[in-house]
């Protein structure tokens, strides 16, 4: 499949956040955005622009360090890829603008993770679950696959998501303590999901089962 290489700036954004009870972070942070999903920290996606969002990230008092470490130029099409780091995460989140407004913000989560449970607690049931097996988070050697679930929230236009690592791909444990180790809020769901999902690979779209085993072999 023939891949377009669209103009790249990243950005790092350093974000110094409160260290204490450090394994409920995300949901705190989650609890006391400064405004309602998809908005994040300000930022919204689809109506944000590329400097209004940077403005806010450079001005907002948990920002302690910006570094531009890569730029490309092709073409009039402009995609920025803005990376920050956070204290619950040794992992790079990232604000994604396209056409100078935000695309889509991505947290990206590794220990200091939420519960399934508690996400449903923050956002109610999701509209549906799709599944897709993906290579591994933080896969360096190899071609593991695991797989990977997306919580879609259309009202809220934002996903949750976990992975369930294991090359069983025959079912998903879908149980409360599952650990979310990704949160996306969006401006269009389609774009967003043309970008998270390998248009190669079979997704398997279900609605919401609650908290269980779901045998996935009859969908293979």
């Amino acid at each position: 499949m023939k891949r377009i290489i669209f103009p790249v700036i990243v950005l790092i954004f350093f974000v110094l956040l409160p260290s204490c009870n450090q394994t409920r972070n995300i949901v705190k942070i989650l609890q006391n955005s400064e405004c309602d999903p998809p908005c994040w920290l300000g930022v919204k996606p689809n109506i944000t622009t590329k400097d209004e969002a940077l403005n806010l990230l450079i001005a907002h008092p948990k920002i302690i360090k910006t570094e531009t470490i890569n730029e490309f130029t092709l073409g009039r099409y402009n995609t920025t890829t803005v990376g920050f780091s956070t204290s619950f995460s040794r992992l790079e989140s990232i604000f994604v603008i396209e056409k100078d407004l935000i695309s889509y913000i991505l947290l990206d989560i590794d220990t200091k993770k939420m519960e399934l449970s508690q996400g449903i607690e923050l956002f109610g049931i999701p509209e549906k679950l799709l599944l897709q097996a993906q290579p591994c988070k933080e896969q360096f050697f190899g071609q593991s696959m695991c797989l990977r679930a997306f919580l879609i929230y259309p009202e809220k236009n934002m996903i949750l998501s976990y992975e369930q690592r294991s090359s069983d791909l025959d079912h998903i444990d879908n149980s409360e303590n599952r650990k979310i180790d990704r949160v996306f809020f969006y401006g269009s769901q389609e774009n967003l999901l043309s970008k998270i999902l390998n248009s190669e690979v079979k997704v398997i779209k279900i609605d919401w089962p609650g908290y269980s085993v779901i045998d996935l072999s009859s969908s293979k």
